[in-house]
């Protein structure tokens, strides 16, 4: 799967916003335990 970046940018996100996409499936399963 292509990321969106892909072709538009020269360089690949920060590695801030890395970890966050990377963390999004989990949050996701996880938001009613940590609301």
């Amino acid at each position: 799967m292509a990321t969106l970046w892909h072709g538009r940018f020269e360089g690949g996100p920060g590695e801030a916003l890395q970890a966050l996409n990377d963390s999004l499936p989990f949050d996701r399963r996880m938001y009613r335990e940590d609301v």
